[in-house]
């Protein structure tokens, strides 16, 4: 739903079984449709019965020109399309041709600029899905079970309104659901097992790699095909030989993808050949890297540390930000020279595997997150500690003492090491030339990284007044204490980012006066009673809305706390953010702080903990 509470408005060209289908599964009919009828030229019917070929019609760039007229038409400015991001992968091996063009974000960004500079900027052409695969997209899917018998995406049998079963995309679709929705079921909806059929071997190849090209059609990437049969057949064909044989194979090297946890691999694969992008790229560069790893907080100092030595190294050193930023680690290899300063950020599933660590590490701090990767706590801190374990003689560790399971475990592990270890605090942060540098960061934990990230860069010899002229133009990144804006009185501050309850509490140490708290999502399995007794004692804050089931344990399991931190305030329980937002709006006072600050994960309705931090600032325009 839109703003206002509208519905958007759907088109279709040249309706036919399938999107008459949708349509209606969607609780539309079609007076609520815009269409549009394209018709072939007579022209070119008799030029094909004479044998001439189309060539390749670019569908999805027409499609783009269409909807523009129809949105300038209607008077609706904003054109959603649903392009993902598995349409940017070429059709040809090393090469830049790529048959899905025009579903591309190059294109996208083409032509908004095209329409921009020669029609008129009010058009907002997008694409909705453009930050999904097409194997998430497939996981979604799978949960809106009314559309599956209707839908379709098969060019081959689009005018019967069936799935052809002969062609590549018919295919890709089988096995692009097959982890998420059970074989007899999927065998219904496309009328046959598709792998069954020795007629699709070619395509098979192609699909997955095992060819020179990928199909001419519009079908994911290679990587997703290869990851979807994976998933599969480890979900549905638990005791299938192929897997046996996984086990028993010797493989020399297995490289291993962040997302995929280490646990899965016990017992199938010899764990000293695993490697991963992190590990080769630092085997190769660790003398150039600095890292930021921890819980929480690692984004801002990673991108603090990255803005102070590119504003003061200026054009004399280049300096690149890369990891679990955002950016692989590999993209940036051919713009690497032998003076270049990487500084990077590391996930725990990025350093488990790594055997050479950074030149300068920094662990910011320590908690329970992540559980459902590893079989225990233990392994998830050892994860993030090879960044000191792994270091060599000459190399430094920088390591925050108010972190008290951080603090025990480097005294712990300081033996094992051969870099020299760095401990630092608040208090000593409050002590040190940063305490009285201008910042745009609020609070103590933001305080303690910027000390680390003072600490770090003076290693590579910036100084306290080039530190300090650095940070005064720095600006804090979305999500993280991020404000909003003032509304009727009313300050909100989004930190979706916060997802264990350690951060939240951070959060409201840093922000006063809090007068309304949003708490909850995907329930992870986190231990909730330390924020439970946090509030207890702090009763300014009036209103609690929980969220999701994590939201609704909260609440119940602090029912038995003493004192109750639910006693004398107001409480919410809903899921759905535009209610919330209203709900705050109308109980917050004027003058007071509305924070976002969940203390768990966003998994079990947005796709991350930006989609949740965006929706709930858009929500709060809208009804300002």
């Amino acid at each position: 739903f839109l703003a206002g509470g509208k519905r958007p408005v759907p088109l279709i060209m040249n309706p036919r079984g399938a999107t008459i289908g949708c349509i209606e599964a969607a609780g539309y009919s079609m007076d609520d449709v815009l269409v549009i009828h394209r018709t072939i030229h007579p022209r070119l019917l008799e030029l094909n019965s004479q044998g001439c070929l189309n060539g390749h019609t670019p569908f999805s760039a027409m499609l783009a020109f269409y909807t523009l007229l129809a949105s300038q038409l209607s008077g609706i400015p904003n054109i959603a399309l649903s392009n993902e991001s598995s349409a940017n992968e070429a059709t040809v091996a090393d090469t830049g041709v790529n048959h899905q063009y025009s579903k591309s974000l190059e294109f996208e960004n083409d032509f908004r600029s095209y329409v921009a500079e020669n029609v008129s900027p009010q058009y907002n052409y997008f694409s909705f899905l453009r930050p999904l695969s097409e194997l998430q997209i497939a996981m979604l899917f799978s949960r809106y079970g009314k559309y599956h018998p209707v839908f379709r995406s098969c060019n081959a049998g689009s005018k019967e309104d069936i799935w052809c079963g002969r062609c590549a995309k018919c295919l890709f679709a089988y096995i692009i659901l097959s982890p998420f929705i059970p074989p007899q079921q999927l065998d219904t909806i496309f009328g046959k097992n598709m792998l069954d059929d020795p007629a699709m071997l070619q395509f098979f190849n192609e699909l997955t790699g095992h060819a020179e090209t990928k199909p001419f059609e519009c079908v994911g990437t290679i990587d997703e095909v290869n990851t979807a049969l994976s998933m599969a057949v480890e979900r549905w064909y638990p005791n299938h030989r192929c897997l046996d044989e996984a086990k028993s194979r010797p493989y020399d090297l297995i490289v291993k993808s962040p997302g995929i946890p280490t646990m899965k691999l016990e017992g199938r694969c010899n764990l000293d050949t695993v490697t991963s992008q992190t590990d080769i790229f630092l085997q190769l560069f660790a003398d150039q890297t600095l890292a930021v790893t921890g819980t929480k907080g690692k984004s801002t100092t990673t991108a603090l540390i990255h803005h102070v030595l590119q504003t003061s190294f200026g054009n004399t050193r280049k300096v690149i930000m890369a990891g679990n930023m955002g950016i692989p680690l590999f993209d940036i290899i051919p713009q690497i020279d032998s003076t270049t300063i990487v500084v990077a950020e590391f996930s725990c599933h990025q350093l488990e595997n790594i055997h050479r660590a950074p030149h300068i590490g920094i662990i910011l701090n320590l908690y329970q997150e992540h559980l459902d990767h590893y079989h225990s706590y233990r392994d998830y801190q050892m994860a993030k500690m090879q960044i000191m374990l792994r270091q060599h003689p000459g190399d430094h560790c920088l390591y925050c003492t108010d972190s008290p399971d951080l603090r025990t475990l480097a005294e712990e592990l300081e033996p094992q090491t051969c870099s020299a270890l760095l401990p630092y605090s608040i208090g000593k942060a409050k002590q040190s030339p940063v305490a009285g540098m201008p910042s745009p960061l609020h609070g103590d934990h933001n305080l303690s990284n910027t000390y680390a990230a003072y600490l770090s860069t003076a290693l590579l010899g910036i100084t306290a007044e080039q530190f300090a002229l650095a940070l005064t133009t720095f600006h804090g990144l979305p999500h993280r204490l991020e404000q909003v804006g003032t509304y009727h009185g009313i300050t909100f501050y989004n930190d979706s980012i916060s997802t264990i309850p350690e951060a939240t509490i951070a959060a409201l140490n840093a922000l006063e006066p809090v007068d309304t708290l949003i708490l909850g999502g995907f329930d992870r399995g986190i231990d909730y009673t330390p924020l439970g007794t946090y509030l207890s004692k702090h009763s300014g804050i009036r209103n609690l809305v929980f969220v999701g089931k994590a939201g609704q344990r909260m609440k119940d399991e602090w029912q038995s706390l003493t004192p109750n931190p639910l006693s004398g305030r107001n409480t919410l329980s809903e899921n759905d953010y535009k209610q919330i937002v209203a709900w705050c709006y109308s109980h917050t006072h004027p003058g007071t702080i509305c924070l976002l600050s969940p203390a768990a994960a966003s998994y079990d309705s947005f796709t991350n903990f930006e989609h949740r931090g965006n929706t709930y600032k858009e929500y709060i325009i809208q009804q300002q």
